[in-house]
């Protein structure tokens, strides 16, 4: 099922396997495959901030109805896990400094969900030339691909020949935990309706920018199929999306 990281972020709270931990304080995504890679929990309490990032991977069953993202790990073992800074890219070394205390394998953020044959491909052809790339020299470097699910809301969306939005919303599948949706807020620009664009359009994003790219004209990303933050993603709206996207642009 599709869900909004936003209502996520904002209403979820995370739940280990001996109590609660606190909340979800922001996503990191990899925008080369367009995936969750972490999820940022604040374990600290109303005095203090301590984020701490976790895979996908841990979770439970997600439980909609209560609000809850269970998590198949201890409050001392996320607790204990290696903090990270706010405002601040996820290094290699913390990375790899993760992975040594969770014990998770090379591949654990690509291993999870129910990923159709040819984005498991994609993955796997990826994963494989990450792999190939010299270990000492990527050592100290920023993952270029891991983002701020936050920093990135708000950024323009620029068409080929304007800017007809900004950011406003990721939509994942809860299975998955691939972004199938970037949710635009035109704002000013045509009434402040909410639209949902593919992914597949970006051609890349700009950081310094503060913009994402897309592929295609102002006129399809309007003509996009309209969101309501106020409706669960139904089947009714997924089919209409996928007709509007499984046609040539």
């Amino acid at each position: 099922m599709l869900r909004s990281l936003k209502d996520i972020t904002r209403n979820y709270r995370l739940k280990a396997l001996d109590g609660d931990i606190g909340k979800i304080n922001d996503f990191f995504f990899n925008d080369d495959l367009w995936i969750i890679k972490y999820l940022v929990a604040n374990t600290g309490d109303w005095l203090r901030e301590r984020l701490v990032l976790l895979s996908p991977v841990t979770l439970g069953d997600p439980q909609w109805e209560s609000e809850e993202l269970p998590v198949n790990l201890s409050k001392d073992k996320i607790e204990n896990s290696p903090p990270v800074e706010k405002h601040k890219p996820v290094s290699r070394q913390m990375e790899d400094k993760l992975m040594k205390y969770y014990a998770w394998p090379v591949d654990y953020n690509y291993g999870f969900g129910s990923v159709n044959t040819l984005e498991m491909q994609i993955m796997q052809q990826r994963m494989q030339e990450d792999s190939e790339t010299d270990e000492e020299s990527a050592k100290n470097k920023k993952d270029e691909h891991l983002r701020s699910i936050k920093e990135v809301i708000g950024y323009d969306v620029q068409a080929s020949d304007g800017i007809p939005g900004q950011v406003d919303d990721f939509i994942i599948d809860d299975k998955s935990w691939l972004i199938h949706y970037i949710i635009v807020d035109t704002g000013k620009f045509l009434g402040g309706r909410k639209l949902t664009i593919s992914p597949g359009w970006i051609n890349n994003i700009e950081w310094a920018k503060h913009k994402i790219v897309a592929t295609v004209s102002k006129e399809v990303i309007e003509n996009s199929p309209e969101f309501d933050p106020n409706e669960p993603v139904n089947k009714a709206l997924e089919v209409q999306e996928y007709d509007y996207y499984g046609r040539p642009q």
